[in-house]
């Protein structure tokens, strides 16, 4: 069952404070906004490639470095884990800088074409079912660059924990289940593919109907597809 939250608070509060260290030396994350704008544009024209667009983008220029950093580094005591400098500006982090990136690297995350590791649900695309805002992890993210990009926001989804930043990701039911490693079931589809959930739950009783093995494929005609990029699917079965 749930546990009530003056039970599990102080359980989560003990385990955090239990694996916290102390933080060595500075550290400093650099970021171009410049490029970041340019490679936002470059989504709707295509002046640059997908690879290209992910680099530039804020969540790329920090990634690669955050993902090398000892992970100790991250269970600090300070509330400001690290500092944003950026280039050719004049701002100096007093937390401002560090605050605002946790915005951008969200945004950036669900900015479709940009990174590339999450994209919309089908009940988004469709404008369909009750959760049309949540973003699903793409399935063809699995790359060397795409690992990259996962291990970055499980970090910073770590850090958001311990310092009480927020990390503005509006993930569905389906990514949250299996960070927790909670089970999950058609209902956690529904919230993100209706139409998919409905045909499953269909399939499922199609016995009842007096479909068997000898006439599904007479009667079943539908394609099971997986996004691999935007705007392209995969078969999942010939």
């Amino acid at each position: 069952g749930v546990l009530m939250r003056m039970i599990k608070s102080p359980q989560m509060s003990a385990v955090l404070e239990a694996t916290t260290g102390e933080s060595k030396g500075s550290r400093e994350i650099k970021i171009n906004r410049l490029k970041a704008t340019q490679a936002r544009e470059a989504v709707e024209s295509g002046a640059l490639s997908a690879s290209e667009r992910a680099a530039r983008c804020m969540v790329g220029q920090a990634a690669e470095l955050v993902v090398t950093w000892p992970a100790a580094a991250l269970r600090s005591r300070n509330n400001q884990l690290w500092k944003i400098k950026f280039l050719n500006e004049g701002s100096v982090d007093a937390g401002g800088p560090y605050r605002e990136m946790f915005s951008n690297w969200s945004a950036e995350l669900m900015t479709a074409g940009l990174v590339d590791v999450l994209i919309p649900s089908p009940n988004m695309v469709h404008g369909l079912g009750e959760t049309r805002d949540a973003w699903v992890v793409r399935p063809g993210a699995t790359g060397v660059r795409d690992q990259v990009v996962m291990r970055f926001v499980g970090r910073l989804m770590g850090v958001a924990v311990r310092t009480s930043e927020t990390l503005d990701l509006a993930l569905c039911s389906l990514v949250w289940k299996a960070v927790v490693g909670e089970a999950r079931d058609i209902s956690d589809l529904a919230m993100v593919d209706t139409m998919a959930a409905q045909a499953l739950a269909y399939v499922e009783r199609i016995d009842e109907e007096g479909v068997d093995a000898s006439c599904f494929t007479d009667i079943i005609d539908f394609a099971l597809l997986a996004t691999k990029y935007l705007n392209c699917t995969l078969s999942i079965c010939p």
